[in-house]
């Protein structure tokens, strides 16, 4: 059953971020990111997520929040993430939005959403082509 607002808000988390946790799946914080990438300061990763070698999603509780599907197995981002978020940046409204487009089946990835077709290991530069072509058509 689904939680109601009123419940996810007495929890302490708002709704909007359970929702978004629900669609996206886990999202981290600053500190996690910091940790998994073994980097001196969150400031740093503020950095990485503003030169768009990262997603960062900007919330009103916890700064910015960072979807789990941008990283490998091993820990480290996508090699080709930073020209994905340079595609799609130009063509959409918010990080949301480029969020949402990783977990959407792609006509151009036989169907599958960019976060499962890099996860699986597949050839990361027909993800890069996915972007180029929905940026295209959001420009249209």
């Amino acid at each position: 059953m689904a939680r109601s607002f009123a419940t996810v808000e007495a929890s302490g988390v708002s709704a909007p971020e359970t929702l978004w946790r629900e669609y996206l799946g886990p999202l981290l914080s600053l500190k996690q990111v910091q940790e998994r990438l073994a980097l001196p300061t969150p400031r740093r990763v503020s950095d990485l997520a503003r030169r768009r070698r990262l997603l960062g999603l900007p919330t009103r509780m916890d700064g910015l929040l960072f979807p789990a599907f941008q990283f490998s197995q091993g820990g480290e981002p996508y090699t080709i993430l930073p020209l994905v978020l340079e595609t799609l940046e130009p063509a959409v409204a918010t990080p949301y939005t480029i969020a949402c487009w990783f977990v959407t089946p792609q006509p151009s990835l036989n169907g599958q959403t960019p976060a499962r077709w890099l996860k699986r290991g597949y050839a990361p530069e027909r993800v890069a082509e996915a972007a180029r072509l929905s940026a295209a058509r959001l420009a249209e």
